[in-house]
């Protein structure tokens, strides 16, 4: 006898989860207080309309048993407004427990905030300027694939030539050592080590060689990584 008071309450559901519930739980656009009293509003409203239905449908029952059964659909009707807001909301709980459970991908989830390899500002020392174009873009790719994997494990690096040569292709300027000289010894006087890359004409930079000098001379720590340490 539930069945089309049933199927009514199935198209308000449906109805109420496209253009309203939804809406409800997912922005929280309405308050807690709007939600339910749309929802008594409502649910009242369809009491007429069930006790038509329920009176075609039955014909002959007992006043009581209309009362009863209009009362059930009342209160099914109210239900029904709820459904989505507790499925929303166990989803959310469901999808933090396995969130909280997944083990973490250190290389992909990087966190900044509390990382142990950046307690130091790190100046990467490469040589760049060459009279090959071809090398110079060589020189810049090397470096920038450090930069890429010292940044991905965690550690706050600053390279002049990755930095330079991004500026040098969206402005024409000199690349020349004694145009960006004060400019890269500005950022090693404020880092807290060097380290230098011993790539390919590492030891026939002038850049590199002064920087090394300047670093000696401001007490700052100075470290080498041997090209042949890293696979890119």
């Amino acid at each position: 006898m539930f069945i089309i008071p049933f199927l009514v309450i199935c198209v308000h559901y449906v109805a109420d989860f496209i253009f309203q519930a939804e809406k409800w739980a997912t922005t929280k656009s309405k308050s807690n207080l709007s939600l339910l009293s749309h929802v008594s509003v409502y649910s009242t409203l369809w009491i007429l309309p069930s006790y038509a239905i329920l009176a075609n449908l039955r014909p002959g029952e007992s006043r009581e048993w209309y009362l009863y059964s209009t009362i059930l659909f009342f209160i099914l009707t109210f239900l029904s407004h709820f459904i989505t807001p507790i499925a929303i909301l166990i989803v959310m709980i469901l999808n933090t427990i396995v969130n909280t459970q997944l083990p973490k991908n250190s290389s992909n989830n990087l966190t900044y905030s509390n990382h142990e390899n950046m307690k130091n500002l790190i100046f990467i020392s490469s040589p760049y300027t060459h009279e090959d174009p071809a090398v110079v873009e060589k020189n810049f790719v090397q470096v920038a694939k450090l930069s890429a994997h010292l940044t991905s494990k965690g550690y706050v690096t600053f390279s002049p030539i990755v930095y330079g040569h991004t500026l040098l292709s969206l402005r024409k300027m000199d690349a020349d050592w004694e145009t960006w000289k004060s400019f890269c010894l500005t950022f090693l006087k404020k880092s807290d080590e060097i380290w230098v890359y011993k790539m390919d004409g590492w030891n026939r930079s002038r850049g590199v060689a002064e920087e090394i000098e300047f670093a000696i001379k401001n007490n700052i720590t100075i470290k080498y990584l041997d090209n042949e340490q890293f696979d890119f």
